[in-house]
């Protein structure tokens, strides 16, 4: 039995190889759009939080566009994830809202569990 040249050696190892990476590729691919989306959700989530905390007085929550963009946001993206970290990402986004409620002036406590929230998606951690 002959084991071959050198030149069909490397072919088939290159073939291999190219095989390998046709079938990952995909998985890669997809695996970093899923934490590219997760990023934005996180960042898209923590600012507009931290800004109606700021904003909160200063006018009516329900009538306030960083309200009004994370609503619509929280519907688009809860609409279209179907990855498990992305929907506990907006899982604390849909608890933020949830928190707020019809309150046109958030009160300490809800101040706190906001930021609680906003915290924990700082931290990577989402309850």
């Amino acid at each position: 039995m002959q084991s071959g040249s050198l030149a069909d050696w490397v072919t088939g190892i290159g073939e291999l190889l190219a095989v390998t990476v046709a079938l990952f590729l995909p998985y890669i691919d997809k695996r970093k759009n899923i934490v590219t989306w997760n990023i934005r959700a996180k960042q898209m989530i923590y600012r507009s939080a931290k800004k109606l905390i700021q904003n909160n007085g200063n006018n009516d929550i329900q009538s306030n566009e960083n309200f009004k963009n994370l609503n619509l946001f929280i519907e688009v993206y809860s609409t279209i994830s179907t990855s498990s970290s992305t929907i506990k990402i907006i899982t604390a986004g849909d608890k933020i809202l949830d928190i707020i409620g019809e309150s046109n002036q958030l009160t300490v406590n809800q101040i706190d569990q906001i930021q609680n929230i906003v915290d924990g998606l700082k931290n990577g951690k989402q309850n």
